[in-house]
This record gives structure tokens, sequence and C-alpha cells, in this order.
């Protein structure tokens, strides 16, 4: 790079270098090898989307009750019968069971799928959440593993 930019700087095109960026960070690799947007989009059609749109408003969930307990997650919940699926398609997440119990701590962890967006969108926020329910106290922690930005129109 150093030796470019000598080179660069040598034949005067240094300074209409400096109004254009340059980006040299890795995009993170989310799927498998050979999986895509499309992949999930087609998972989620016709629950979810109609026409490469979001068939419905998909706002974050404010109480969603699991062993009693009532919580409150990011996105809309999509049942494990689609999220299963979906799980598969990514790196991040296909080495989750749907979930577990330690019969020490008496924890519960459940990792699942949202989604959010608004009715008509062309794309929407797929978060993967962890979920973990501590019998003990009744509460439960939720945080989002990894989201992204999914686009219906292919």
């Amino acid at each position: 790079m150093k030796k470019l930019l000598i080179l660069l700087s040598s034949i005067n095109i240094l300074p209409t270098l400096s109004i254009l960026p340059i980006s040299c960070k890795e995009q993170k690799e989310y799927y498998m090898q050979g999986k895509s947007d499309i992949d999930v989009v087609e998972l989620l059609t016709p629950d979810f989307i109609i026409e490469k749109k979001l068939k419905d408003d998909y706002k974050d969930t404010l109480s969603r009750v699991n062993n009693g307990v009532s919580y409150s997650h990011e996105g809309t919940y999509i049942d494990d019968s689609i999220g299963q699926k979906i799980k598969l398609l990514f790196k991040d997440s296909n080495t989750y069971p749907v979930s577990s119990i330690n019969s020490d701590t008496k924890e519960t962890e459940e990792w699942f799928f949202t989604l959010r967006g608004d009715k008509d969108s062309v794309s929407f926020e797929l978060f993967f959440v962890e979920a973990v329910t501590n019998k003990g106290d009744k509460s439960v922690e939720c945080k989002t593993l990894f989201s992204k930005t999914i686009n219906i129109s292919y």
C-alpha cells in the first residue's frame, strides 16, 4: 500500500484519491456455503412473505410467555418448524439445539429466530435470539446472538 501511495503521489493522482472511500474491511460470512437470502425468503414464504413483500407488520415482541415467565425480545417469533430449517442455513446458528435444560442451575436455554419489518417491505431484519429462563427467580434474559438484513427481492 505504501509503494502504491508513493507511485500515485509521484504522478499527482493522490489528491483525487482523497475523495474516494477505500474499504479493506472483510464482510462477515453469515451463510453456509451455497446458501443466501433467497433460501431464507423461500422458507418464510407464504407464512411471512407474499409476492416478494412482507405479509404483515412484524414488530418487537413485548410480552412472550415461556415456562410461566413473561419476557420481551427483538422481532416477531418464527415458529420452530421454520426456524429449525433457517438455522441450517447459517454458520453461527446451526450448532445450537432448540433448547437445553441445566438440571443443576434449573436454567432453560432456548434459541430461536425472529424477524422485524413493515408490511409490504422488500427487506427485513432477521435475529437469532438466545433466551435463558431462570426458574429460581422466574426471570428470562434475552440476547441477540446475531442479526442480518434480508433482501426479499432477488
